[in-house]
């Protein structure tokens, strides 16, 4: 699959699998303020790549928030979905989905799930959202 190949390319030519380091060696900029109900968007803007995250979000949510929002940079660079929700009637479903199976692809990679007894334990050692067991 084609975002397997893009996680894949990332974590051989920078050899890391955390989305933190992975935007700062893409000289994508973290930002964290208080976003209120919203855990993260990512924008494009005058050439810069950055990614807002809700400061008040724990670490563990931080790095999937980074991780899926890096999905959307890679993936997604100049599809703007806060936009396309609220003014047009095109689904982002698909384009969601995708960042969110970026995420999970890149934080369990080189992992090793036989080491846990359950699915819930593996994900949630790893920073994967609960809601992310059936991706």
């Amino acid at each position: 699959m084609w975002i397997e190949k893009k996680v894949k390319d990332l974590f051989e030519k920078y050899n890391t699998n955390d989305p933190f380091v992975l935007a700062e060696n893409l000289n994508i900029i973290i930002n964290q303020y208080d976003l209120g109900e919203t855990y993260g968007f990512f924008q494009h803007c005058y050439r810069k790549k950055i990614i807002n995250v809700n400061i008040n979000l724990g670490e563990a949510w931080k790095k999937f928030v980074v991780a899926h929002e890096l999905g959307h940079a890679m993936l997604h660079p100049d599809i703007n979905t806060p936009f396309l929700k609220r003014n047009t009637l095109l689904s982002i479903e698909k384009i969601e989905r995708e960042a969110n199976y970026f995420a999970c692809y890149l934080l369990l990679l080189n992992t090793e799930p036989e080491l846990f007894m359950e699915k819930k334990y593996y994900l949630a050692f790893y920073g994967i959202p609960p809601e992310m067991e059936f991706l």
